[in-house]
This record gives C-alpha cells, structure tokens and sequence, in this order.
C-alpha cells in the first residue's frame, strides 16, 4: 500500500504540474483568464501528458527516462514560478485548517479504503492477456511496426496503456504499478466531499457520492488493475456531474470542457461520439469571437488524435482498428483484412453476450448485478423524467439539457453497437444521476442541506464501501494460495496472482518469443510472448489467439524492427474469412460462456 500511496504522490505532482504548465501556455497565447480547481488541474496535466507521449512515443520508449523529463520539467517551472507555488500551499493550508476533524476523517477514510483495495490485484482477463505486455512493450520500445500480427489485442492502440508505462515505475518496485485509475477515483471523490462540505452537506453531492459507491461496486476489479474502460468512464461520469453542479463551467473553462472529450477517444474509441460536446463549445466560442482559443484548442485535438492515428497505422496498418472498412495503406506489416474484420465481429458478438449474461442472476456478483440492473432501468426511465421537466420549464440548465441528449445519443450507439457496460459505464451513471437530480429539482429540494443526515449518510456509504473492499479482498486470499509472507507483505506492495505459467521458445528468424499453452492463455508482461500456435488459418478462431505465430515472421534483427504477416498466408486468411466468420459464430450456439473478451 505504501508503494501505490508513493506512485499516487508522484503521479499528482507531476500531472498537476504539467497540468499547470500547460494552463499556463494556453490562458498567455489565448490571452484569457481560466481559472481551473486542483482536480481540474490534474485532469489538464493527464491530457497534456497523453500528447507528449503520443508524439515521443512514435520514436522512444516511455518509461523512467521520460519520466525523470518530466520531473525536471516540473521543477524547473515551479523555480520559475515559485509565488504561484506559494499560492497554491498557502490555499491547501487555510482549507484544511477551515475542516472539521470529520471532514478530515472522511477524506482519510475514503483514501484509506482505495488503498486497501490495491493491496491486492484482481484476476482480470484482459490485463493479464495483454494490458501488462503491452504496458511493457511501451516501456521498452517506441511504437513497433506490425505489432498487432503477434498478439491482435495489441491492435486496441490505448493511450491509457502508454501513459501507464511513463507511470509504472517498474525500475523502483521491480515490477508495474497500475495507479493512475485509482488516483484520479479518489480525486473525484475527494471532490465531490469538498462540494459536500461547501454546501453544508447538500443533497445533490451526497447522492452524486453515493453514485462513487456504485461505480466501486461494479469497477472495483478495473480501479486494482489495468483497465482501458474505467479512466473514461471516471471522466465522462465526472463532466456530467460538473455540469450539473456548475452548468456555466462549459463556457467559462472550455478549455478542459472541450478538450478532454477529444482526448478520451485515443482511450477508448467508443467515447467518440461524446465529442459533439467539444462541438458545441468550439461554436460558442466562434460566437463569442474567441479565434485564438478555437485554434489552441483545435491544434491540440487534432494533433492528439492525428498522433494516436498514426500508432495505429504503425501498429496494425489500419488507420482506425478494428475497422478494416478504413483501409487506405499497404505497409508490408498491415495486419491481413480478415483478422481485423474478426476481430471487430469479435468485439460486437462477446458485447452480446454480455448483456445477455448480465441477466442471470448469480450470488457471487449480486452486488454488481442489482447495480447495473438498476443502472440500466434508471437510464431507460430518464427522458420520460428529463423531457416531462423540460416542458413544464423545470429550472435546469441547457448546459445540462445538451449534456443529456449527448450522453443518451452515446448510451444509444453503445447498447446498439456493442452492449458491453464497460463500454457505456459513464454514461450510465451520469443519466442516472442527471434522472435524480430532475426530481430534485422538480420538488425544488436540489439544494437542500441535511448537516446531521448527511454526516450520517457519507458515514454509511463510507462504511459501505469498506465492507465492499474487505469482502472483496477476504475473497482474493481464501481462493489463492497466499502465505502468511505474503499477506504481511501487502503493506508495501500489491500483491498478484502467480499462475507459474509455462512458456515454450519459439524461434521467429533468429527472434526468440515466448509462447503459453492455449489453455492458458495469461500472458502477463513476459516480452515477447504469446499465446500458442494454434489460430487461423490451421484451427478456428474461437475469440482466443486470432492468427497462428507460424504465419508470422520478423520484419528485421531486433524486436524494434516489428513483424508482418508472411506473404503467402495473407491471401489464404482473407479469401477464406466467410468460414472463420461461419466457425466463429457457432461458438456461441454451442457454448454457454465465451472464453475471451475485450
């Protein structure tokens, strides 16, 4: 725990700083005068980080070496800057002197209970698959030609998996921390306290607390690994009920309010189309005759995404993956069309089969099913809600009304697309959320105070959420086998599963890589490794390993060079994609639960 709490401090200080900076150089070009909150701030520094790395990354590796950058980066301008530095500690002083020894307490608390949580890591598929490899491949090398031929996961070009390999510290505890979700979970919620306290415990902040709990309930395995869902779903969730708290954020920081959208997508593609929220600022402030702005902001965005595009290229020959409808390249690294069409029928199909399963009530995820059950019935509820208080002129915002229409357009695109509620989490919550804060403000109770009940109600939801974590945690130790050691070793650092898995050498043109049993098929962040030979065109793609590594060779002497697929398999896999999508599809009608997922 200790280890996760010193990875946060380092992560903070750096990404406020740069958060800072980066402010710094916007509000002087643009000659404005935005003013941004600490968790703002960070929010800022995370986005600016994800541009440098997007652009160094296409030429060097991101790990310890640029992370010592930035920390000389940071200093160098707080030296620079020192009054403002002043500022800042003087205004973190006078607030914790103001606070009550509860409030104190609630913060610790809070803090406390996501540590526990990271004491131990989940048994998460994904991240043992490929998260944790591909973490290290960012670590060790700069974006590598054809990657996603020896592991087509690799293809799902994150933005989230190379900023965690600048924070992994790897070289300090000998192995990755994933702490970044975490962190900025803990900043939402030290947030959301604070807007509790300055409310003298105001009712709307006491249930957008309450929905923390939920999103710890059904994500509390994503917040303890790597996860490409939950750092968009914290966001997303966070914008909606920022709006709501402060409608006119959107137009007096559009800066964060317009960019952080855009930055989402090099995250998670499904976040794409809450851009039209970026739409709308960037039309006011061409209203407003705010140019300079316009172009900041635009330069920044489409650089962002432009870089992303251009991994994605390097990485899978595709300018967007998994669509292979968007195929304008002919690199001899390009993935063969077929797998990427598989792939995406892959990513739709398990979605699926998901929101089918979510349905079957099991004990073991009751908690987690009962939420998104009840997730999913209040976001469905929603506009009958919402659009019976636009007509009778309820006093909410347009801000919030735009914020609304947007993230139902996105829940609807998601469930239609791909109903996986991973993919759709934050929209979720925040529809929730805006439901209860319409009949709040239809009863005009919205900025009702309960100074003795709320105490007692974010006492419950912090007891709540103890429990959750220590329940959580019991579980992890009964069903592993952790020794006495191990247990008394948690203290410093997080502890994972140790499945000793077996690798076998295969030899790729004088390039060793390591391959797994199928059974098996965790590979952890052993380099370079794979599942095993099995995989089109020799057996059916059954949502495991996609293409066989015997149809795979190395493009040079090195692992930097990159792979492709050999010559003589590409037209083999595409001209029979119709019986892979025949063989794939009846997975599902034989088997009750699909082995593999995204």
């Amino acid at each position: 725990m200790i280890s996760t709490l010193i990875s946060w401090v380092i992560i903070f200080y750096i990404s406020f700083s740069l958060g800072d900076l980066f402010l710094f150089l916007y509000n002087r070009i643009c000659k404005s005068e935005e003013y941004y909150n600490f968790l703002d701030t960070f929010i800022i520094g995370i986005c600016f980080i994800t541009v440098l790395l997007s652009i160094s990354s296409l030429w060097f590796p991101s790990n310890q070496y640029v992370l010592l950058t930035y920390l000389i980066i940071t200093v160098a301008y707080w030296i620079l800057r020192k009054e403002r530095l002043k500022t800042y500690i003087k205004d973190v002083s006078e607030h914790v002197n103001s606070m009550t020894k509860f409030q104190i307490s609630t913060i610790f608390f809070s803090s406390f209970i996501i540590l526990f949580l990271m004491a131990f890591c989940s048994d998460f598929y994904d991240a043992n698959v490929y998260h944790h490899q591909q973490i290290r491949w960012n670590e060790e090398f700069g974006v590598v030609p054809g990657l996603a031929n020896i592991e087509d996961r690799f293809g799902f070009n994150s933005n989230y998996l190379l900023i965690s390999a600048v924070f992994s510290f790897r070289f300090l505890f000998g192995e990755a921390l994933n702490t970044i979700q975490s962190l900025l979970f803990v900043a939402i919620t030290f947030w959301i306290l604070i807007q509790i306290f300055k409310t003298n415990y105001g009712i709307a902040h006491i249930i957008a607390l309450f929905f923390m709990l939920l999103i710890l309930f059904t994500n509390s395995t994503l917040l303890n690994d790597s996860s490409t869902d939950i750092i968009p779903l914290l966001c997303i969730f966070y914008f909606i009920i920022k709006t709501v708290s402060a409608p006119d954020w959107l137009v007096k920081q559009p800066f964060l309010a317009s960019l952080l959208p855009v930055i989402m997508v090099t995250y998670k593609l499904s976040t794409s189309v809450f851009c039209l929220i970026s739409l709308g600022i960037l039309i006011y402030l061409f209203r407003q005759g705010k140019l300079r702005n316009i172009f900041f902001i635009l330069i920044i965005s489409i650089l962002c995404v432009l870089v992303w595009c251009i991994r994605n290229v390097v990485i899978t020959g595709y300018l967007v993956y998994p669509f292979e409808s968007i195929d304008l390249f002919s690199f001899d690294w390009k993935m063969p069309k077929a797998s990427v069409q598989l792939e995406r029928l892959h990513v739709q199909e398990w979605a699926n089969w998901v929101f089918s399963y979510l349905f079957e009530i099991k004990r073991n995820r009751l908690i987690i099913n009962v939420t998104n059950y009840s997730m999913f019935i209040l976001a469905v509820l929603s506009p009958i809600v919402v659009i019976y208080s636009w007509i009778k002129k309820v006093k909410i915002s347009n801000s919030v009304y735009y914020i609304y229409a947007v993230s139902m357009l996105c829940l609807f695109l998601g469930m239609m697309t791909a109903p996986d509620f991973r993919f759709v989490g934050g929209y979720l919550f925040g529809c929730g959320f805006i439901l209860v804060y319409s009949i709040l403000k239809y009863f005009k109770v919205d900025e009702t105070t309960f100074p003795v009940l709320g105490k007692i109600a974010i006492s419950f939801i912090i007891v709540c959420a103890l429990l959750f974590v220590t329940d959580m945690n019991y579980r992890m130790i009964i069903t592993s086998d952790y020794t006495t050691r191990d247990l008394s070793y948690i203290w410093w650092k997080q502890k994972r599963f140790d499945y000793k898995t077996q690798y076998t050498e295969y030899n790729m043109n004088g390039l060793t890589i390591y391959l797994i049993d199928r059974e098996k098929t965790c590979t952890f962040d052993v380099l370079p490794s794979t599942t095993s030979y099995e995989g089109i065109p020799f057996t059916p793609f059954k949502g495991l390993k996609l293409q066989s590594i015997n149809t795979v060779e190395a493009r040079g002497d090195n692992l930097q060079d990159g792979f492709r697929t050999k010559k003589e398999y590409v037209d083999i896999i595409n001209d029979n994609v119709e019986e892979y999508i025949k063989a794939y599809l009846k997975r599902y009608e034989q088997y009750n639960e699909p082995v593999s997922h995204k």
